[in-house]
């Protein structure tokens, strides 16, 4: 990790206040310890510096002789077996042990540690918190550049952005803290480093002084002939640029003089008007992005144009921008190559998988914490909540497996088929049956005591699927096809559309409804579009965040939605 810098800052022990807190730091390996709780007049001050020291010195003495060798996850489990075979759960101890390796961060906590990474201006609260006498968590992933990570005792959290640059006087003042902090510092930062050595060295160098030599008298009469034609062509260059750049001047007043007319004709008009407002707006979205902005002000006009168009897309087609949508989680520092796809939210949780391995993954609502549920051993394609408790798996072969929450178990469900099956595009749960969609039609499947029937043929009618990504279900069957969604009810098509809006739909490839949901949800790569169920829009949601959406869930009662971008979970208010 060539960009890392990690620095140290403990208070060391404090005897008064019956504390202790060091950091320890190899090649590989670093201990954090602290004892930083109230203190239990019942335990003897010594007595609980003599299990820290102890604890300390057993994992330097081991580190010194298998650093090189040992694996961080055998290392947890010894450090779990000291703190067993000492007996000491009564002591109200915090651990932290950190590995480096192949430019990664490896971590895990045990107590009361604040954990914090910093990207830019924001602040993330990452801590594990357990209530177990042992190491239970482990973290790991890679800083980006020019972001950082602390580690703190429990007596100097929280760590607020405006402590970072001041975080050696914070342990300072608390008398019995400890923090470790991890940068990956960028190469610009690195250079500066070395900018006061640079800039005394290039003191020493003399400027050069230039040799001339006198002219004859022909040699200055040819050089001010030159001087002369030089001019002459600068000065039909300048006017020639002047006659350009006067064509352009015109080109763009008249181009704002349209696009200003436009605008007064959408002031004249009323939501029940977003057809002729469709068109105009449209007519000026051509025109803005045919304008070259040369001066101030023309860039001026420009940007006062462009939010006269923003502000008319919010008042006629509900267009919401949200700067800084709420960040739950960014799962680059669980694993650097976790690129989940699909959402599933139930109770208080959200739940995914990780394409890659196939891993099931539970993440809290509310903290943003993620864990680790099951290895299901198959290719997942998609997962759908089936009840309070669990929840169905389809996996790329076709096959539909159960996962119990409670228990953990996975249950393999029996269908039974009759028509050949070559890829079920997408799938939905309503009324305890499977829907699946497929090139050749949509599909039912009744809930039997052991599994499901035999597949029925919803649709009484001919449909083409061919190109569909993906369906809901409130009784009726929205299906998404490229740029269009269809509406089935009872097994016939109808006559069903999306009202044109700008900007307009280019690519939704993912919807949400359900029964109890007023409204259809649809997924394009930059923004969340939200009609109601007669194809009126009701709202959109756009971000600078947003630039290559995978999927997301909606919980309408909550008035919220999360979406994946990337690595990242961001959660954001629906209304």
């Amino acid at each position: 990790m060539p960009n890392l810098t990690i620095q140290k800052i403990s208070s060391g022990e404090n005897k008064e206040l019956g504390t202790y807190c060091q950091i320890y730091a190899d090649e590989r390996f670093i201990l954090l310890s602290g004892l930083s709780s109230p203190l239990d007049e019942k335990i003897r001050k010594e007595e609980k510096l003599k299990f820290l020291k102890e604890f300390n010195d057993k994992f330097v003495e081991f580190l010194k002789k298998n650093s090189l060798e040992i694996k961080f996850e055998e290392l947890l489990k010894k450090a779990n077996q000291w703190l067993k075979e000492e007996g000491k759960g009564e002591i109200e101890s915090n651990f932290l042990l950190l590995g480096l390796k192949n430019e990664k961060i490896y971590f895990s906590s045990l107590g009361d540690i604040g954990i914090y990474l910093i990207e830019g201006r924001e602040i993330q609260d990452i801590s594990q918190k357990s209530e177990e006498n042992e190491f239970t968590q482990l973290t790991s992933g890679a800083l980006n550049e020019g972001s950082l990570m602390i580690f703190a005792t429990s007596d100097l959290s929280p760590i607020r952005i405006e402590d970072v640059n001041k975080l050696e006087k914070i342990v300072k003042q608390s008398r019995s803290g400890a923090i470790l902090k991890i940068e990956n510092k960028s190469f610009k930062e690195i250079l500066k480093e070395f900018s006061p050595e640079t800039k005394a060295a290039s003191a020493r160098f003399e400027k050069p002084r230039l040799l001339t030599k006198k002219l004859s008298y022909p040699q200055k009469s040819l050089i001010v002939i030159l001087i002369i034609i030089s001019l002459l062509f600068v000065q039909n260059l300048f006017f020639n640029v002047k006659q350009k750049g006067t064509v352009e001047e015109n080109n763009f007043k008249n181009k704002t003089s349209l696009i200003e007319e436009k605008e007064k004709e959408i002031f004249l008009l009323s939501l029940g008007d977003r057809e002729k407002v469709y068109g105009l707006l449209s007519e000026i979205e051509n025109l803005l992005g045919e304008l070259q902005q040369g001066n101030l002000e023309e860039k001026e006009t420009f940007q006062k144009l462009e939010n006269n168009y923003l502000d008319n897309l919010k008042k006629f087609f509900a267009y919401t921008v949200v700067s800084e949508p709420k960040l739950l989680v960014n799962l680059e520092l669980f694993d650097k190559n976790f690129l989940p796809t699909k959402l599933i939210e139930m109770e208080n949780n959200l739940y995914t998988f990780d394409p890659k391995n196939n891993y099931l993954y539970r993440i809290d609502k509310n903290s943003g914490k993620i864990f680790l549920l099951k290895d299901t051993r198959a290719q997942i394609e998609q997962i759908f909540a089936f009840d309070k408790d669990s929840f169905v798996i389809l996996d790329k072969k076709g096959n539909f497996t159960s996962f119990n929450l409670s228990s953990g178990e996975l249950k393999p469900l029996k269908l039974e088929r009759s028509h050949e099956l070559k890829k079920i595009e997408d799938f939905s749960i309503y009324a305890n049956r499977i829907y699946t969609l497929e090139e050749s039609g949509i599909y039912r499947y009744r809930k039997t005591a052991d599994g499901f029937s035999r597949e029925e043929k919803w649709l009484k009618e001919s449909a083409d699927f061919k190109e569909t990504k993906a369906m809901s279900i409130d009784g009726a069957i929205y299906v998404l096809g490229p740029n269009e969604i269809s509406k089935f009810y009872l097994g016939k098509k109808e006559n069903f559309g999306l009202e044109k809006i700008l900007p307009e739909i280019s690519n939704f490839f993912a919807i949400f409804t359900n029964a109890e949901s007023n409204y259809l949800y649809l997924l394009e790569q930059n923004r969340l579009l939200i009609f109601d169920k007669n194809g009126k829009i009701i709202k959109q949601i756009s971000s600078p965040k947003f630039i290559d959406l995978k999927g997301f869930i909606v919980n309408e009662k909550e008035k919220k939605a999360w979406l994946i971008e990337g690595q990242k979970i961001y959660e954001i208010n629906l209304f």
